[in-house]
């Protein structure tokens, strides 16, 4: 998205709800925000279980950086924090994030798991030490001697259904999802570090 009132727009027709959005690898270059929910008076429903895995690394790195006495502190941790505890319940036995978070027929996504992961570990949490050694675990065993990565979605523009977001090859293109993955592992080993 280059222009406009952003990049990923939520309503204005939001009687019947609005549930379940997922978004990665988005690249919105201009306009006036990222994401953006909007309903007239009288007409919202609800919004739940919106999660975009950069905007949940974006908002773990945020939080680091700004003061804890600032009141936006305090309104990204508290969205952080309630998105990763979500997100905590919907990890799969194997460790990773399906690309439809709640459909277990949904393909296993290695890249926005690392990204999801990668929150994890910077925000500290102690309850957060089992989902973060699972994801460990499924992520390593997603790269290939070469480096590469495998499980790795071709790229997810907003979509209408479920069923599209399903319909996304995984197909290897370039180099996508060693990124995202190296983030998750350098905050581990910055974790040590520490």
């Amino acid at each position: 998205m280059k222009k406009g009132h952003g990049g990923l727009v939520i309503g204005s027709g939001m009687s019947g709800g609005v549930r379940y959005v997922y978004a990665q690898h988005c690249k919105i270059s201009g306009g006036d925000r990222g994401i953006r929910l909007k309903s007239m008076r009288g007409r919202g429903g609800f919004v739940e279980n919106i999660c975009n895995a950069w905007a949940t690394y974006t908002m773990a790195q945020a939080s680091m950086m700004l003061n804890p006495f600032m009141p936006m502190w305090m309104q990204i941790g508290g969205a952080l924090g309630d998105q990763l505890s979500a997100l905590v319940r919907l990890q799969s036995p194997e460790g990773l994030w399906r690309t439809v978070l709640d459909d277990d027929t949904s393909y296993l996504e290695t890249s926005a798991s690392a990204v999801i992961a990668a929150a994890l570990v910077l925000k500290g949490h102690p309850l957060h030490e089992q989902a973060i050694a699972k994801a460990y675990e499924g992520i390593v065993a997603q790269i290939d001697d070469d480096g590469s990565i495998r499980k790795v979605s071709a790229g997810t523009a907003v979509m209408y259904s479920a069923e599209d977001y399903k319909a996304i090859s995984t197909k290897r293109i370039q180099g996508w999802g060693q990124g995202l993955t190296l983030a998750f592992l350098v905050s581990l080993l910055q974790r040590q570090g520490e």
